[in-house]
Parts: structure tokens; C-alpha cells; sequence
């Protein structure tokens, strides 16, 4: 340590250092710190002195080129002034330059537009005298002169459009009138081929056409019935034939075979030849038995043949064999007895055995019982829990369904009395197998189902449903568009009437918009509804499209 203090107070003494920085290493470091900090500023404020001389040279270049530069452009300019200023005079005088060329170009652009547009006037004018001579002589030459003067486009124009409109009710017309006169010869055809077909069937050829239709369909579903019922009988009559020769054919293989039996037999009757099977069914009987006695036999006495067993029986005593029969029977019914027993026990003890086995067979399946009991716990709670829920759940629905129904059913009553004009009093609903069934009730107290109910009738019962539904939908939500296609087709005017007056209505609570190609709607449409929007949308090739929209 002395010597490194030695070496850098030696060291502090040959620089130009503080004498007092010698005495403490720690002001040594700092003094070093300091003056490498103070060396590396130095350098720095040179190179940024270097710098802004540069950076001096430069803009007196520019400022002798800018001078030079608008000395030779004539601009005047104070040359006394910095750089700032000449750079504001020359950027003025450029500014005016392009605005003095930009005009020029605009200038001439002008004076060519202008050329240009007294050329298109001279033409426009020359064709306007020619098509003016044109128009003049083309109404001329057609019935346009008989007004006197030619008329201006204008006229023309809305002429045309009112001959166009009177084309097509010219065509309408001869169209209806084509229709009455093919409808007019179909009727006359029909009367003609209808007393024809009374004369052809032998009826009265008095009373009008329906009527005689209507006895010339009765007829003919009288014949056809007439000619099922042949039918039928003649298939049944076949079938009796086809019976008969089956029996006719078992009768002769069945006095045949008793032919045969009478000459087996030879006798003369059932009766006997019956006798002599039973006869013959007695004697394979005792034959049977004999032959299981002797087996039965010489499997007991261990004998060749029957012969042998006779020999031996002949030389024994009968009185005997009785008395030792007498004393086995009870010993024999006893072992008998005593050997079920035995077997019986010997069962169930290698059963026992069988189920006790020697693994953990036991264990394994009293615990499958245990999780199969807790399984059927679990499987019984969520059964329950889901049967209780969709109880609920159908319960809450009919519910929902009563306390809402009766509204919307009395509505829907209400629209398909107004639209059926009192046919029907109203809608009801009952249970049926699948669901609700929709019953119409008429006015005269009897009750149809909705399957039951005519075309028209039908359609009138769920227009009723959906102004009912639409009525019950904007009470409690925001409205939305009302849009229906045609139905109406199968209504008279009358019903069309009452249905308009029911979408008027609706449209006091939302938009409602009726599409149909009967122009004789719209009218109905308007009378009924005096605010109503016709829109009649024409496209080239296609029949027109009425769009009924009752205002909102």
C-alpha cells in the first residue's frame, strides 16, 4: 500500500493536479473521472464549432446564388437582406410565374372551348331546323294534320301514352269477349252433349242442364256400382267353382282309398274295417310289450335267448320268489329314497362350492351389486328430476297456452264471423290425439273440423288465425310488415270486402301489404280503404303485379 501511494503521489506531482488530490486515492479517481468527462466535452463543442462554420460557408453560397439568381430575373430585393428574406422574394416571384403561366394555359383552353361550343351551336341549331322540317312533315302525313297545326312533342307524347293504355283495354275487351263466346259455345257443347247422354241412358231430357248432369252422374255411379257388385259376383262364383272341383277331387281319392280299405279288410262297411284297425292297433300293442317283457328279461337274468330263461323259471318255485320279492320291495323303496336324498345333498354342496370358489370373485361381485345399487339410485333421482321438469315445463305451457289462447281465439272468432259475413259464429279448439284441433262453428249451431271445411272456407278460417296472431304480436312488441300473396283467390267480393276492411285495420298498428294480379281487388281495396297505396308494377313480357299496401 505504501508503495502504490508512493507511486501515485509521483505520479499527481508531474501533472497539473490539485497538490491536495495527492493525499486521498478516492479524490484521485473522482479528479480522473472529472477530467476524462471535461476532455470528451472539449472535443465535442470542437466538432460543433467545425460544424456550424460549415454550416455559415454554406448559406453565404446560397445567398450569393440566390442574389445571382434574382439579379437575373430582374426581381427587385433589398441585397442587404439575410437569407430568410431573398428566400421569401424568390418564392413570391416564383409563386407569380406559375400563377401568370397557369392563367396563360387557361386562357388558351378558354378560347378552344369557346371555338368548340360556337361549332356544336351551329350544328345543334342546323339539326334542330332539320328535325323541326321532319316533325312538320311527318305529322303532316298522318292524322296529326287534322288538328291544324303540328303539335309540340309534348302533346304527342301523352297522346301516344293514352293510346297505349287504350290498346291494351282494346285487347282486354276482345279478350273477355273471346272468353264469353268460347265460354257461350262450351255451354251450348255441354246442354248438347248432356241430352245426348239423358237419351243415350233412357232419361228424361226435361229440366235444366245441371239437374239433367246431375241425374246423368247419379246414373253412372249407380252403374258402376252395378258393375262392382258383378264383379264381385262373378269372383266369388269363380271361387265356389274352384272349391267345388277341389272337393269333387277328395271325394273320389277318398272313395278310393275306402274301396281299398272295404277289399283289405273284406268286409262291407266303415264300421268294420274301423274294428279291424283297432284290432290291428291292439295287436302291435301286445306285440311292443311282449318284446320289451323279454328284453327286459334276459337283460335281468343275463340269458342268451328266451328259451334258456324258460328252462330256468320252469325249475323254481314260485312261492319263493314271492316271499323274496316281498322282503326287497320295502328295502328297495328305502335305498331308493336313501340315494335321492344323497344326491340331492351332494348337489347342493358342490353348488355352495361352485359359488364360493377359491378368488376374489366374492369381493368383485359384491361391489359390482354396490355400484350397480348406487347407479340405479343415481339413474332414479335424474328420472325423477327430468319427469318432474317436463311435468312442469307441459304444465307451464298450458298454462301460457290457456291465458293466451282465449284472446287470440276471440279475436280469431271475431275476424272469421266478419270475413265469412255470419256463416260462421267463430273458432274453437279441442284436443285431439296429435294436438289442438282448429273446429269452425257455423251459424246454424253445428261444428266442423278445419280438414272438413272447404277451399275457400278454410282459407278465410286462417286468414282469421293470422289477423288474430298479428294483433296479439304488436300489442307486445314493435311491428313488423304484414305481407300476403293472393289469398284471396277463392273469395267472392263480398268476403274480399270484409277481408280489406280487416288489413285496414291492422294497418292503424303496422304496414300491411297485399300482392294480386285481380286488377278488380285494387278497386275493392279502394273503396274500402280510402288512404290505401296502389303500386301497379308493369314489366316487358309479363303480366302485370298490384301491390296493395294499406297505410301505415
Amino acid at each position: 500500500m505504501d508503495v502504490l501511494r508512493s507511486e501515485i503521489r509521483q505520479s499527481i506531482r508531474q501533472s497539473d493536479s490539485h497538490p491536495a488530490v495527492a493525499d486521498d486515492p478516492w479524490e484521485v479517481d473522482e479528479w480522473l473521472r472529472r477530467r476524462e468527462a471535461a476532455l470528451k466535452d472539449r472535443d465535442e463543442l470542437a466538432a460543433i464549432e467545425r460544424e456550424i462554420a460549415e454550416v455559415r460557408d454554406s448559406i453565404e453560397h446560397a445567398k450569393r446564388l440566390l442574389v445571382q439568381a434574382l439579379a437575373d430575373v430582374k426581381v427587385a430585393f433589398n441585397a442587404d437582406a439575410d437569407i430568410t428574406a431573398l428566400t421569401s422574394f424568390a418564392e413570391d416571384a416564383l409563386s407569380a410565374f406559375h400563377a401568370s403561366a397557369n392563367a396563360a394555359i387557361q386562357v388558351e383552353m378558354l378560347r378552344t372551348e369557346v371555338a368548340e361550343r360556337r361549332h356544336a351551336l351551329e350544328a345543334v341549331k342546323d339539326a334542330a331546323t332539320a328535325w323541326s322540317t321532319d316533325w312538320e312533315t311527318v305529322c303532316g302525313g298522318c292524322w296529326l294534320r287534322e288538328i291544324g297545326q303540328a303539335p309540340n312533342v309534348g302533346a304527342v307524347a301523352e297522346i301516344l301514352t293514352v293510346l297505349e293504355r287504350l290498346s291494351s283495354a282494346v285487347e282486354a275487351r276482345e279478350g273477355l269477349v273471346d272468353r264469353i263466346q268460347k265460354m257461350e259455345k262450351d255451354k251450348v257443347s255441354f246442354e248438347t252433349r248432356v241430352h245426348e247422354l239423358c237419351a243415350s241412358l233412357d232419361l228424361a231430357t226435361d229440366g235444366t242442364p245441371l239437374a239433367l248432369c246431375q241425374a246423368v252422374f247419379e246414373k253412372i255411379k249407380s252403374a258402376g256400382l252395378d258393375a262392382e257388385r258383378l264383379e264381385k259376383l262373378k269372383r266369388d262364383l269363380d271361387n265356389m267353382r274352384r272349391d267345388e272341383h277341389a272337393l269333387n277331387v277328395a271325394q273320389d281319392l277318398l272313395v278310393a282309398r275306402v274301396t281299398q280299405m272295404l277289399e283289405f279288410f273284406a268286409v262291407a262297411t266303415l264300421e268294420e274295417v274301423e274294428s279291424g284297425i283297432d284290432l290291428a292297433a291292439r295287436h302291435r300293442d301286445l306285440a311292443n310289450a311282449i318284446a320289451e317283457a323279454e328284453q327286459e328279461l334276459l337283460q335281468i337274468t343275463g340269458r342268451g335267448s328266451v328259451a334258456e330263461v324258460e328252462e330256468m323259471t320252469a325249475s323254481i318255485d314260485r312261492s319263493e320268489l314271492e316271499e323274496e320279492l316281498a322282503k326287497l320291495a320295502p328295502v328297495l323303496d328305502d335305498q331308493d329314497a336313501r340315494c335321492r336324498e344323497v344326491f340331492h345333498s351332494r348337489s347342493k354342496a358342490q353348488d355352495a362350492l361352485d359359488e364360493i370358489g377359491g378368488d376374489a370373485k366374492v369381493a368383485t361381485l359384491e361391489e359390482q351389486r354396490r355400484t350397480t345399487l348406487l347407479e340405479i339410485e343415481e339413474s332414479a333421482r335424474r328420472y325423477m328430476e327430468v319427469r318432474a321438469g317436463g311435468a312442469a315445463t307441459e304444465q307451464a305451457l298450458k298454462r301460457y297456452r290457456d291465458r293466451h289462447r282465449s284472446g287470440m281465439m276471440a279475436r280469431a272468432s271475431d275476424a272469421f264471423r266478419t270475413i265469412s259475413r255470419g256463416a260462421y259464429q267463430g273458432v274453437a279448439a279441442q284436443p285431439g290425439k296429435d294436438g289442438d284441433v282448429l273446429i269452425a262453428v257455423s251459424a246454424s249451431g253445428g261444428s266442423k273440423a278445419a280438414n272438413e271445411l272447404s277451399k275457400g272456407a278454410r282459407f278465410q278460417l286462417y286468414l282469421a288465425l293470422r289477423v288474430a296472431g298479428y294483433h296479439e304480436f304488436v300489442a307486445n312488441r314493435t311491428p313488423i310488415p304484414f305481407i300476403a300473396d293472393d289469398i284471396m283467390e277463392t273469395f267472392d267480393d263480398f268476403r274480399a270486402e270484409e277481408a280489406f276492411r280487416l288489413f285496414a285495420e291492422m294497418g292503424m298498428h303496422g304496414q300491411v301489404i297485399y300482392l294480386t294480379h285481380h286488377r278488380h281487388l285494387t278497386e275493392i281495396a279502394r273503396k274500402v280503404c280510402p288512404n290505401v297505396r296502389l303500386h301497379d308494377l308493369e314489366e316487358v313480357g309479363k303480366s302485370a303485379t298490384l301491390h296493395v299496401v294499406a297505410a301505415e
